[in-house]
């Protein structure tokens, strides 16, 4: 029984260390990520801070974010262009559509008139010949 003691002790000591360092490994990883992401990762053999300093980074990206929004911009204005004329061209089309129908009416309204001119005429002739024969 102490033999067995010893053993979950000395068991126990051993997943205790084991946890403990990947409790300080997952915590030397995540400081080094943070360190990265502020530009301040070291350098090998100087204890100087590596990278952008802060203030810079945050310019820059103001920047970045500045000409993002003038791209965007320009891209809203230019799909907006291209949409007017894209109904433009639509409207022009419906015009162009509509004149034709209107002058093919106006062509059979002008057909319809002389055919209706040439009847009268006939009638008008009938007329006579029947006049001229009582």
């Amino acid at each position: 029984m102490l033999y067995v003691d010893c053993m979950l002790i000395k068991i126990g000591c051993v997943n205790e260390k084991r946890r403990r360092g990947e409790e300080e490994g997952r915590r030397r990883e995540l400081r080094r990520v943070r360190d990265r992401k502020r530009g301040e990762e070291k350098r090998i053999g100087g204890g100087k801070k590596k990278g952008i300093k802060e203030g810079e980074r945050q310019k820059e990206r103001r920047g970045e974010e500045e000409e993002e929004g003038r791209r965007r911009e320009l891209r809203k204005v230019r799909d907006r262009k291209r949409g007017e004329e894209e109904e433009e061209g639509r409207r022009r089309e419906l015009r162009r559509v509509r004149d034709r129908k209107r002058g093919e009416e106006e062509e059979e309204e002008g057909r319809r008139r002389e055919l209706r001119k040439v009847r009268d005429r006939k009638r008008e002739e009938e007329r006579r010949r029947g006049e001229e024969g009582n």
